[in-house]
């Protein structure tokens, strides 16, 4: 399970979101969806996990709905899993909503999540399977609750590239649903999309709709940001594994986020920090285009691959040294 937020955070209701997608998680939408509306309070104590010191909650944190599975958001043949969330108990007299895509909920290799998503998308640069079932839930959504006229995304991981991917097909009157995208540790995925794709994803961004926050020692969100693309508006956290001079997974999971009283997420945007990030995403799209090309001879267990990027993340031309104290200046949206 991925580390959870750590004790001392306030409420970020994107990230709590996100987090509450996985199973096992403190609030987990997997653990509690039922046949009616479920409130979701995140002032409510966090329990905790195995040693893991998980955020508490706090007076005035937001309260959600945890809306039943009727729009076919239920785990399928391609582990996809989605929840939909909105501010009031009645979904009838919503007119805004929350979609929150599950990411990996395991690191085995042979899972849907990783046969039919996360390794064709690094290796062969596919679209994530998930893609197609996402589309056609969030339809039956809007179909279903046309008074909703806000829709709103949140995904950690793989449920980052499902979103990306499925915003990125939607139609031109889909669009104007559209409220606030905001993505946490996941990939740029314009190398699985078509030009006018792309296009539409940097329009968005245009719009201020299409935000991302990732970690610079977190290999997974490395993929494909050795360049700024124009696909969504990137921060990079401040996070505790800053202070490594290696790569790890763990600067994959939620304990690295720093939430203020203000709900702004701590960033650390300094010219080291985004230098070092990019350098990692520089040698973690070289090994994969090697594997996908034939030229390294690699299994498809993604804990192989991992093992074959380490040892080049070793080398000291490769991480540059970075300096915490060069933070960021406040700025809208969630950000500090």
């Amino acid at each position: 399970m991925l580390n959870s937020l750590r004790a001392g955070n306030y409420a970020n209701l994107y990230l709590d979101l996100a987090q509450s997608a996985y199973i096992g998680q403190p609030l987990s939408f997997p653990d509690l969806i039922a046949d009616h509306p479920v409130r979701i309070d995140y002032s409510k104590a966090r329990k905790h996990h195995r040693k893991q010191h998980l955020r508490l909650g706090r007076k005035g944190d937001p309260v959600v709905y945890l809306q039943p599975d009727t729009a076919g958001t239920n785990v399928g043949a391609d582990g996809f899993q989605a929840f939909v969330v909105t501010p009031v108990a009645d979904i009838k007299g919503a007119t805004e909503a929350y979609f929150v895509v599950q990411g990996s909920q395991s690191m085995n290799p042979s899972s849907p999540d990783w046969s039919s998503n996360n390794i064709p998308f690094a290796i062969d640069r596919s679209t994530p399977a998930q893609t197609v079932s996402a589309l056609l839930a969030w339809r039956a959504a809007v179909k279903a609750q046309p008074q909703i006229q806000t829709w709103n995304f949140s995904g950690h991981s793989l449920g980052t590239m499902v979103i990306a991917s499925m915003l990125a097909k939607i139609t031109v009157q889909e669009r104007r649903l559209l409220g606030h995208t905001v993505l946490f540790n996941g990939p740029d995925i314009s190398l699985t999309l078509t030009a006018p794709e792309i296009a539409q994803l940097q329009g968005i961004t245009l719009d201020g709709k299409l935000h991302y926050y990732v970690s610079s020692r977190d290999m997974i969100s490395a993929y494909h940001r050795e360049h700024d693309r124009g696909i969504g508006d990137v921060d990079y956290i401040a996070a505790p594994t800053d202070r490594q001079r290696h790569p790890s997974i763990a600067a994959h999971a939620f304990d690295q986020y720093i939430v203020a009283r203000d709900g702004q997420i701590e960033l650390n945007n300094s010219s080291e920090n985004i230098r070092y990030g990019r350098t990692l995403a520089h040698v973690v799209d070289h090994v994969f285009r090697d594997v996908g090309s034939g030229k390294q001879i690699v299994s498809d267990r993604f804990a192989q691959i991992n093992r074959s990027v380490k040892p080049i993340l070793t080398r000291k031309t490769a991480v540059p040294k970075v300096n915490l104290t060069d933070q960021s200046q406040s700025a809208p949206g969630g950000k500090k």
